[in-house]
């Protein structure tokens, strides 16, 4: 933690009122959406006409994390209101179009900063078992100050799809790759994060690993939702100075045409999270 942050949290935490300390609160929705968002010769769909109407569906919710938004960014982005959002640079040009080589893109109401992306160092699959090493996947990151100078970071990523042996074998390496990432990057830090896992029910003890490595929770489960083998997730754990608590897990259903069609392959999943400001370890 920065000494910055670190004042700020210390001057909140003496205003909490007096006697038994009753901190600073706050609510945040966080929203995790694979758009399917590949070019429209290889998504046998039409993504270049979904990704405007999936734009302003984004609003209501304060950060949404997105995967396979690798084309159609402009499109995708064109009727979003949320002022911060991930970084110019990480698209490219290509002729006259934008994209995404990661596929993945935040948008949030919170101001964010130290925002990075990192390849995944291992794949399976060029022209087949998925095709994942055609798509330079990965995760990414970034800092949201979700209360004044109160923040939790924010990990957005996409995970090897298939289940053959080499499938599971390179989720393996990006579950420990992205376990080493947030040890390093967010010790005692708050952590959300957002996932297109392709863990399936069959592979109940790869998310058992992820979250044993990282020390996350799956929201979802923690709620008893009706889908705990959606593969995709919202996972999260509390820092030592933020406390995180999920209060609502659920699929938005205005996500779909007007024909009442999927707007993706994916459905969107929405968790709601009460933020508190507290030590947690106070004795």
């Amino acid at each position: 933690m920065n000494h910055k942050n670190l004042l700020a949290i210390i001057a909140s935490l003496t205003t909490c009122g007096s006697g038994p300390i009753s901190c600073e609160q706050t609510e945040i929705s966080v929203l995790s959406y694979n758009v399917h968002g590949l070019p429209e010769s290889v998504a046998g769909t039409h993504p270049k006409d979904n990704m405007p109407q999936i734009s302003p569906l984004l609003n209501p919710y304060d950060i949404p994390l997105i995967q396979e938004d690798f084309f159609y960014h402009p499109e995708l982005s064109s009727k979003i209101e949320h002022p911060y959002h991930t970084p110019e640079e990480y698209y490219a040009q290509r002729g006259e179009e934008t994209i995404n080589p990661g596929g993945l893109t935040l948008f949030s109401i919170f101001p964010i900063e130290n925002y990075f992306l990192e390849r995944w160092y291992s794949c399976s699959g060029t022209y087949d078992q998925s095709s994942d090493c055609f798509a330079p996947k990965g995760f990414s990151a970034a800092y949201a100050e979700v209360m004044p100078g109160v923040g939790v970071d924010v990990y957005n990523c996409h995970m090897d799809a298939g289940n053959s042996e080499k499938d599971r074998a390179a989720r393996d390496k990006q579950i420990e790759q992205l376990a080493s990432a947030i040890d390093a990057r967010s010790p005692e830090r708050a952590v959300i994060v957002a996932c297109d896992t392709n863990i399936e029910e069959e592979d109940e003890l790869q998310l058992e690993r992820l979250l044993s490595l990282t020390g996350l929770k799956d929201s979802c489960r923690e709620l008893d939702c009706p889908e705990p083998y959606n593969i995709d997730r919202i996972l999260y754990r509390s820092g030592s100075w933020v406390q995180l608590e999920p209060i609502s897990w659920y699929i938005p259903n205005d996500f779909v045409n007007e024909k009442g069609e999927d707007l993706s392959d994916h459905r969107p999943v929405v968790v709601d999270f009460k933020v508190t400001l507290g030590l947690l370890d106070l004795k």
